[in-house]
C-alpha cells in the first residue's frame, strides 16, 4: 500500500511537471498533449516515454530559444485567429481539425508545425538515454480453412517447408506459460503491452483465451461480439453535423463501457481504451474480423512496439446483398439472409493484410532487428523474413512446428 502510494505521488509530480511544460507550447500544439496527459494511466509504456522525452525536449529550450523557434507558428496562430475559434485544449477533436483545415492559412501552418516538432524531436533524441534495439518477432497466421494458394502470398521472404502439421505451431505459440508468449511475457518483465495476441476466429471455442496466456495482451474478434455489436449500435447514431459528430465521438470514448466488456478482459482499462479508440478510428475492424486483426495489429506496433505480436487471420462470412457495409452496418442484424462462410476470398484478404502487417512493422525502427513468419497452415509452409546474416536467414530445408518454435524463442533470447 505505502509503494503504491509513493509510485501515485510521484506520478502525480511527474505530471504536474509535464503539464506545467505543456502551457509554453504555442496553442494548436496543446490538446494533443494535454490528451495524452490526462489519459496517462491509459497510454502504453512506449507512449508514455515518447512524450516524456518529447516534453523534456522542450524543457531542453530557454524561454527565448523556445520563443524564437515558435515564433512562426504564433504568428500565424494570430493570423488564423484561433484564439477566438470554439478551439478545444484539452483534446484532439473533430471541430479543432475542421476549422484548422479551413483556413487560408493550413498550409504554412502545417509546414511550421513540423519545423517545431523536428527541433524539439532533434532536442529530445540528442538528450535521451541511448538503448540497444531488441531483437523482436512477428508472426502472422493463415489457418488451415484459409485456402491459400502460392500466387496470392509475399513476394518477400523465404519460403520454409514445415514438416508435419503446421497447426501445430499455432498450438505451440499460444499454449500458455510454456509457449512463446508466455515466455516472452515473462521476460519482459510483466507489462502486457510487450506481448501481444490478436485473433480473427469468430468461432469462441477456438479463439485464444486470455487466461491461457497471463501477463500478455490478448483479443479475439469472438471475445468482442457482444461488446462490439453494442458499440456499433452506438456509433451509428453519429449525426452528420460536425460540431455534434465531434462531441457525439468524445462522448462514446469517455463512456463507461464495462457493462460490456468482455468479463474475461475485466480490470484491463487500457487495453479497452485501446479497442475503443481502434472502433472510432473508421476502419473495417468493426465488421470484417480479418480487417481487426490487421488494423489492430498495425496500432499495436505503432502505439507500443511490443517485443512479439502474433496475429491470426480466419474467415469472414460474404457481405449480404442489399446492406451497406460502408457506413458499418451490423449484417447479421439487418438482413434475414442466413450467415454463410466466404473461405476463398477470406484468404485473398487475409495474405494481403498479412503482408501489411509486416509492412507496417518496418515503417518504426525498432523492428530493425526482427523476424516475421507468416504461416500458412494450408500450404503446410511458412514465409520468413529475417536480418541478413540470422541463423534463421541461413537455415536451409525444412523445418518441424517444434523447431520453428525453438528457433523464435533463441532469436529473442539474444
Amino acid at each position: 500500500m505505502r509503494a503504491e502510494a509513493t509510485r501515485q505521488q510521484k506520478q502525480s509530480a511527474e505530471l504536474v511537471a509535464l503539464q506545467s511544460t505543456t502551457a509554453r507550447l504555442p496553442l494548436t500544439l496543446r490538446p494533443s498533449v494535454n490528451q495524452q496527459l490526462a489519459e496517462w494511466e491509459l497510454l502504453f509504456p512506449f507512449e508514455q516515454n515518447r512524450l516524456r522525452n518529447f516534453l523534456h525536449g522542450v524543457d531542453s529550450f530557454s524561454p527565448a530559444e523556445l520563443s524564437t523557434l515558435t515564433a512562426d507558428l504564433r504568428d500565424l496562430e494570430v493570423k488564423m485567429d484561433v484564439a477566438h475559434w470554439d478551439f478545444s485544449e484539452s483534446r484532439n477533436t473533430m471541430e479543432n481539425s475542421g476549422q484548422l483545415a479551413r483556413s487560408a492559412y493550413y498550409g504554412e501552418w502545417r509546414r511550421a508545425v513540423d519545423q517545431v516538432f523536428a527541433a524539439i524531436d532533434a532536442r529530445a533524441r540528442a538528450s535521451a538515454k541511448a538503448e540497444s534495439i531488441r531483437r523482436r518477432l512477428i508472426v502472422t497466421v493463415l489457418p488451415e480453412n484459409l485456402p491459400i494458394d502460392n500466387q496470392s502470398l509475399w513476394t518477400r521472404g523465404r519460403r520454409i517447408e514445415i514438416a508435419g502439421d503446421a497447426r501445430g505451431l499455432c498450438e505451440l505459440l499460444l499454449s500458455g506459460q510454456s509457449g512463446l508468449g508466455g515466455l516472452t511475457a515473462q521476460q519482459a518483465g510483466g507489462d502486457p503491452a510487450d506481448v501481444w495476441m490478436i485473433d480473427a476466429d469468430v468461432r469462441s471455442d477456438k479463439a485464444i483465451a486470455p487466461s491461457a496466456i497471463p501477463g500478455a495482451s490478448c483479443l479475439s474478434y469472438a471475445l468482442l461480439n457482444r461488446f462490439r455489436e453494442r458499440f456499433l449500435s452506438e456509433l451509428n447514431t453519429i449525426p452528420r453535423d460536425t460540431h455534434t459528430a465531434s462531441q457525439t465521438i468524445t462522448e462514446l470514448h469517455q463512456r463507461d463501457w464495462s457493462q460490456w466488456w468482455p468479463p474475461e478482459l475485466a480490470g484491463q482499462n487500457r487495453l479497452r481504451n485501446f479497442v475503443v479508440e481502434l472502433y472510432l478510428s473508421g476502419n473495417g475492424a468493426l465488421i470484417f474480423s480479418n480487417a481487426f486483426v490487421q488494423w489492430a495489429a498495425s496500432e499495436v506496433l505503432r502505439r507500443a512496439r511490443p517485443h512479439v505480436l502474433v496475429a491470426r487471420f480466419g474467415v469472414r462470412s460474404k457481405p449480404k446483398p442489399f446492406t451497406s457495409i460502408a457506413i458499418f452496418e451490423d449484417q447479421t442484424r439487418v438482413s434475414t439472409v442466413p450467415d454463410s462462410d466466404d473461405p476463398e476470398n477470406s484468404a485473398i484478404d487475409a495474405a494481403i493484410l498479412a503482408r501489411y502487417v509486416w509492412l507496417s512493422a518496418l515503417r518504426y525502427a525498432e523492428y530493425e532487428q526482427a523476424i516475421s513468419f507468416c504461416v500458412s497452415e494450408h500450404l503446410n509452409a511458412a514465409w520468413l523474413v529475417a536480418p541478413s546474416g540470422s541463423a534463421l536467414d541461413k537455415h536451409q530445408g525444412s523445418m518441424s512446428v517444434h523447431e520453428l518454435h525453438d528457433a523464435m524463442q533463441n532469436w529473442l533470447a539474444v
